[in-house]
């Protein structure tokens, strides 16, 4: 039997691998900054990665009580929307205080009036065919937010019917019997935050292989997840007696300032002079814990993911990345097509 050389071996293996089956998947992005502008860079990268849908947060509704009433808070500044065909849904962060205290038709007109307003100010109301709601509710808020959502569904945002999505964490899709499953048009498994940035003993608070206690629930839920992937790093900061400071956000380990700790451990770091990290004052003998995540680990979130919920089909095709950040923008071309290769086959 003849052997193949190894040039041609080369390039029956990329042939090969090249035939791999596909998965049609839908990608999109979350955007959670309060300033929403972006350029042609981005224009560029979101089609390059082949974006078609921008999950922008537009604000937060909490409980009000002097009011006594749900308010939105913290709105985004809408200054500019990519020039693409991908579709912008509108996010809004529930508050578990606005779903203890305020009643479902009050915090759906109180979401629904808002939306309207900004998407017509920055002109696309006419586009968006989603909005989703995010909250982490308890068994003692889900009738609330679960009577809100049924009625954001029925006050709509335009002329048109529009799908109303919800997000789902974890612990939620586990404790399926007691917490219930929200009645939307689709939910989006947030699969970051597994461990609480509180937790000092958390090798990285973000996502961790602990999640597959719970990933292993998947068959059981009755609909199929979207599901929502990190690509984002944070740093922990704690006292010399481990006690929790802040949480500095889109800090990566080469933001650590060398010359000022030493490692304890991959990725922790003991401080020895006082120093400044994020505009944050740090403090001799603090300690740093960073959590890193980029397409490398997105990439083996999906694949676990799929391993757990896809041949039960519990599993959407749609992949959103959380989020767009100072990292995504880095981003080049070649690791994005990669990535959308790798991330479509089986």
């Amino acid at each position: 039997m003849k052997h193949f050389s190894e040039p041609l071996s080369l390039l029956l293996i990329i042939i090969l691998a090249g035939c791999s089956p596909r998965i049609d998947v839908s990608l999109g992005w979350y955007y959670w900054r309060t300033d929403v502008r972006f350029d042609e860079n981005d224009r560029i990268l979101f089609s390059s990665f082949g974006t078609e849908r921008l999950y922008v947060r537009f604000f937060d509704v909490t409980y009000d009580t002097g009011t006594r009433a749900a308010v939105p808070t913290a709105p985004a500044n809408i200054r500019s929307l990519p020039g693409t065909n991908c579709c912008i849904v509108p996010v809004v962060f529930i508050t578990v205080d606005a779903l203890t205290h305020a009643d479902a038709p009050s915090l759906a007109r109180a979401v629904v009036s808002r939306v309207r307003a900004m998407a017509d100010d920055a002109g696309f109301r006419s586009r968006i065919d989603e909005i989703q709601l995010d909250s982490d509710w308890t068994a003692k808020t889900r009738d609330t937010y679960f009577a809100m959502l049924r009625e954001v569904k029925r006050l709509g945002i335009g002329s048109t019917a529009v799908t109303v999505s919800s997000t789902i964490r974890l612990h939620q899709v586990k404790y399926r019997k007691s917490m219930g499953a929200p009645p939307a048009d689709r939910l989006m498994l947030m699969l970051y935050n597994v461990h609480s940035p509180r937790d000092f003993t958390a090798a990285n608070a973000i996502y961790d292989a602990s999640a597959e206690r719970y990933l292993r629930y998947l068959p059981d839920y009755p609909i199929a997840l979207d599901i929502a992937v990190p690509v984002y790093a944070q740093c922990r900061q704690y006292g010399s007696r481990s006690n929790f400071i802040r949480l500095m956000n889109d800090v990566r380990a080469r933001d650590i300032p060398a010359g000022d700790v030493v490692m304890l451990a991959p990725h922790r770091y003991r401080t020895v002079n006082d120093t400044l990290l994020s505009g944050h004052r740090v403090m001799k003998n603090d300690i740093l814990a960073v959590d890193e995540t980029d397409l490398d680990a997105a990439l083996s979130i999906v694949r676990t993911c799929r391993r757990y919920g896809q041949r039960t089909g519990k599993l959407s095709e749609r992949i959103v990345l959380y989020h767009y950040d100072r990292y995504a923008r880095r981003l080049s071309s070649a690791a994005i097509v990669s990535f959308t290769n790798d991330v479509r086959r089986q």
